[in-house]
């Protein structure tokens, strides 16, 4: 596994995200990728860290492109967005840390945001292009499974 990679782990809901984008806010030229905020009425959006801009995720299980997890259904079309947003800032920002929010299940069976997290993190493997990663706890050791 690369060592370019620092890990955001821990349980769903205890302010991984939260902390996180704190943290860019304090230095936001050092970062640039996707962070996935949840409001206060629980809906999870993507958010580009570079302009700030946020598209919601979450969607109808009824809608044409959503993609389900569990009792959760996601736009795709925003998902498309989000590998875009990642493979744009990997190529435009590659001095900075490159923000992955989250890699979870979907990434994991091949969906959601994975061809752009895989892809980015194969290209990052430079100790001076490196990636920030948050990953629930439970997923910990499937996610470094996948990237070893």
């Amino acid at each position: 596994m690369s060592s370019n990679i620092e890990w955001v782990t821990g349980p769903v809901h205890t302010g991984k995200t939260t902390r996180l984008g704190q943290r860019i806010a304090e230095n936001p030229a050092q970062y640039c990728g996707l962070l996935a905020p949840v409001d206060d009425e629980g809906r999870r959006y993507l958010q580009n860290i570079i302009t700030g801009e946020k598209r919601m995720l979450d969607c109808s299980p009824k809608a044409n492109d959503a993609v389900l997890v569990g009792p959760y259904a996601f736009s795709g079309e925003v998902f498309k967005w989000g590998r875009a947003v990642l493979l744009d800032h990997h190529t435009t920002y590659p001095n900075r840390t490159l923000v992955i929010d989250e890699i979870g299940k979907l990434e994991l069976r091949g969906a959601g945001l994975a061809d752009a997290c895989w892809e980015v993190m194969e290209m990052r493997n430079d100790p001076s292009r490196s990636v920030l990663i948050i990953v629930r706890e439970t997923l910990e050791n499937a996610v470094k499974d996948r990237i070893a």
